[in-house]
């Protein structure tokens, strides 16, 4: 008896990868399955950044403190020096009268021109002048915890008036000494910066000829 067999050779990869009817719905749930593992990846990256940054309650307690701290201990130094101002205002309103300077017997050195734009602290100024014509600078005294602040701008003036200047507005906290023999500039703090005024202007403007 004869038998035979077909065998169809017809691919069936068509069949696996075709349904009918139903790609676009596979593709529509496709687009739904990643977006939601999208979201749920962000999600979870916000989570953890939002665990890792966010300072915990007693550290933000501690910085709340600490800048508190600083923002008063600022308003008290300003207060301080506020404080300091005025009264030197008000003293300095009292000041007697300079001893005029007489620029006929100053050396050579002194009634060098000088141009000095100043607003700082006065023996910083008196030790610029004092450079500038060759003087060693020295501060006798106590200085105070602020020093007194000048401002001036002079032009080709002597320097022994820049000095003069600097010895006025420093005035009743310091004053300025001069001794052309030697060749020496002092910035003198006196008894002004204690509460007690100086009995007399001698040496204020400045003092040209007298070391002690």
């Amino acid at each position: 008896m004869d038998s035979s067999m077909n065998i169809s050779s017809r691919p069936v990869a068509g069949d696996l990868c075709s349904v009918p009817g139903n790609s676009g719905e596979l593709k529509m749930k496709s687009s739904i399955a990643l977006r939601g593992v999208v979201a749920v990846a962000v999600a979870g990256i916000l989570g953890a950044c939002t665990q890792t940054t966010a300072p915990s309650a007693p550290a933000q307690d501690l910085r709340l403190r600490s800048d508190v701290s600083n923002m008063l201990g600022e308003a008290a130094a300003d207060a301080a020096k506020a404080q300091e101002t005025l009264a030197r205002v008000q003293i300095s309103r009292t000041k007697p009268a300079p001893l005029p300077l007489d620029e006929s017997s100053l050396p050579a050195e002194l009634k060098r021109p000088a141009t000095i734009d100043w607003s700082g602290p006065a023996h910083e100024a008196t030790q610029k002048i004092a450079m500038m014509i060759g003087y060693d600078f020295h501060i006798v005294g106590n200085p105070p915890s602020i020093p007194p602040m000048i401002h001036f701008n002079l032009v080709d003036v002597p320097a022994a008036k820049a000095l003069e200047q600097v010895g006025l507005q420093a005035y009743p906290f310091g004053e300025v000494a001069v001794d052309p023999n030697v060749k020496r500039v002092e910035f003198r703090y006196i008894q002004a910066q204690t509460g007690q005024q100086p009995k007399s202007a001698a040496g204020i403007s400045p003092a040209f000829g007298v070391h002690k």
